[in-house]
């Protein structure tokens, strides 16, 4: 609730105060108001993004972009980035932060910005580079890769959107990210686990590897892996479990649906890693899991252990 929606609406300021006061308004930001029992249901990025639009609703001149762009466009953000609210004035030089808010200029085409809720936003393409160019790899690479897979960006675009940052401090950074980034990456966490595997100097694993029979019996696909090594891992997410619900099952049900495909999997003689968020805090001891078992499964694929095939999904990525 924006404070002169409020006046228009007949409220006066005394109001607005009273309603501060006793706890029944909070303010998001300066002259904007949510009521408090609505606010607290909210997650952190919902939150976040009240703010982001409240501060760029006091300055249209501005655009939003960066981690802020990222909230407003729905791609994933971390939650150690919801702190600051970023925005680019069009023009050369100059920058400022202050009070939450960070300010740089930049020089900005007609096309590399969208409208969101009334307000103006760097392009999906335009802000995975931002992020590419700003921000870590993983947080960049987990934002493109959700792009890529919702259909929000093409690969053309963002190479595109590459190109036309050639000259930015950290493009090289953002090229690295940009060409890493797979759409068949299909949670915040498989991205993650692909940077830590990568960076660790592990191979690049394939993706979506669906595993049948030998008689071409589909059995079950998995996140990653190594198929080719007798390896494959999968990501563990609440998420991914509720997404897994069939009617009337519960969460239960699921793990052990998702168990007695594991062990079909298992039975075909492939190793079986499962990582969860725990895991990707500890990165080095994750690589030596991952290698331990790439040894092991090195020795069944040489000793013929591994039975039927495997296919993993086309990439989707930029060229």
């Amino acid at each position: 609730m924006h404070r002169s929606a409020l006046l228009a609406a007949g409220f006066t300021d005394d109001e607005i105060r009273r309603n501060r006061r006793s706890g029944l308004w909070q303010s998001v930001h300066r002259g904007t108001y949510c009521v408090s029992s609505e606010l607290a249901s909210l997650a952190n990025h919902e939150k976040y993004a009240l703010r982001v639009l409240a501060i760029a609703a006091r300055s249209p001149h501005l655009v939003v972009s960066h981690h802020s762009a990222a909230i407003l466009l729905g791609l994933p953000v971390k939650d150690q980035h919801l702190d600051t609210v970023y925005l680019i004035r069009r023009g050369a030089g100059g920058g400022r932060s202050a009070n939450g808010r960070t300010v740089r200029a930049a020089q900005l085409d007609p096309d590399e910005t969208v409208l969101v809720n009334g307000v103006l936003v760097t392009s999906v393409a335009r802000t995975l580079v931002d992020l590419g160019c700003t921000a870590s790899r993983d947080a960049a690479v987990m934002a493109a890769d959700h792009a890529l897979r919702r259909r929000m960006v093409t690969p053309a675009e963002l190479s595109d959107a590459m190109a036309r940052s050639s000259h930015r401090r950290g493009c090289a950074a953002a090229r690295r990210a940009m060409r890493f980034a797979d759409g068949r990456s299909e949670s915040p966490g498989e991205s993650m686990t692909r940077v830590i595997l990568d960076q660790l100097g592990l191979p690049v694993p394939h993706l979506q590897v669906s595993i049948f029979t030998p008689g071409q019996r589909f059995v079950g696909r998995t996140d990653l892996g190594y198929p080719e090594l007798g390896v494959l891992l999968e990501f563990d997410g609440f998420v991914k479990y509720s997404k897994l619900l069939k009617g009337d099952e519960q969460a239960v049900d699921v793990v052990v649906r998702e168990k007695d495909r594991e062990n079909l999997i298992r039975g075909m003689g492939y190793l079986v890693i499962r990582i969860v968020w725990a895991d990707l805090s500890k990165p080095a001891r994750l690589a030596d899991r991952v290698r331990v078992d790439l040894d092991r499964g090195r020795r069944i694929v040489a000793n013929g252990g591994l039975a039927g095939t495997w296919e993993a999904a086309t990439p989707i990525r930029v060229g």
